[in-house]
Formats: structure tokens, sequence, C-alpha cells
């Protein structure tokens, strides 16, 4: 990711696709964006095994949508990471590490697993959704058993259906979308 990105102070919502990012300072540079409120990380659009939230970074970000990003194994949320996180949508995606750190998320509302999304833990994330101070809802596309990797334990906690989640970053200002091709 070039220097250019970083003068994109307005920048609101980014979408990236087949963009092939890796870990270096993309991440860096994503988080110090002031106005960004949706991250969307489509197909291979970044190539790490885990996709890490930094302490300070981040911090008007409120959506978070990653879908079909074949390499990744897990998202990490550290303290002092998006506070202003609301709603998570992953789509399509095999995460054997979970999602971790959602406690250091205090205006988290919503996270989706959507089709083809299997998550490690899921009990473990449903514990730590409900007794998350905000009450987030967890809701699953499919059956709990089509997203659940295994090593589960924990308690009930209400899970609700849903067919999609409303674009909730509407705000008018910069938006990016990066795509590359093959050719």
């Amino acid at each position: 990711m070039t220097d250019w990105f970083r003068s994109l102070t307005q920048l609101v919502k980014v979408y990236f696709d087949a963009s092939q990012l890796k870990e270096d300072k993309t991440m860096e540079v994503l988080g110090a964006l002031p106005k960004l409120m949706r991250l969307t990380l489509v197909m291979d659009s970044y190539l790490e095994k885990e996709l890490v939230f930094r302490q300070g970074a981040f911090l008007n970000l409120r959506n978070l949508v990653i879908r079909a990003m074949n390499q990744l194994r897990g998202i990490r949320f550290e303290e002092g990471a998006s506070p202003q996180m609301e709603n998570i949508e992953i789509m399509d995606c095999r995460l054997e590490s979970g999602i971790n750190g959602i406690k250091h998320l205090p205006k988290l509302k919503e996270i989706l697993l959507g089709y083809k999304s299997k998550v490690a833990r899921l009990g473990t994330l449903q514990e730590e959704v409900g007794s998350h101070p905000n009450q987030p809802v967890l809701r699953l596309k499919e059956d709990r058993s089509d997203h659940d990797l295994g090593d589960v334990g924990g308690s009930e906690v209400q899970v609700e259906a849903t067919e999609s989640i409303p674009d909730q970053a509407r705000e008018g200002s910069q938006a990016i979308m990066l795509t590359t091709s093959d050719s």
C-alpha cells in the first residue's frame, strides 16, 4: 500500500477485492485513517493468517465485513482497538483460531456468521457475547453445527437467525474500492 493512501483522511469506507494485501504496514496505514467507518475485505484481499486490530488503531471503525478469505484463520482485537466497532459480518471463511478479543469492543451490537462461515470455539464466542456488557447479538445464517469447527464448551446463549444486515455506513464522504486483476 503506497503512502498516498495515508493522505485519504476523509475516507469513510474502503472495499478491497482480491487485492492480496500483506501485514507489513497495511493494517497500520488503514488503522490510522481517522474517519474510516467501514472496512470490507473480499476474496483473498488480505493474505495473512491472522487479522489483528492493534491498540489505538481503527478508532472510528464501526463495520467490518470479511468474505471469502481463504488464507485467514483468525481475527483478534487488542484492548484499545476499534472502540466504535458495532457490527462484524463474516461469510465464506474458516477461522480455525476463532474470533478473539470481542470483550475489547465496548459498542459491539452484532456478529453475523454468514453462509459457509466456520469458527473454532463457537461456544466460547457465544459465552463472550453473552457476558459482553453491551449485550450484542450473535446471528447464525445456518445451523449452529454448520458454523462450529469444534473445541466447544459453554453455556446456552440466545442465537438469532437473520437474512441480512443493512449497510450502516451511509455518511457522505470519501469511499474507495480497490480491485486487482490476474492479467
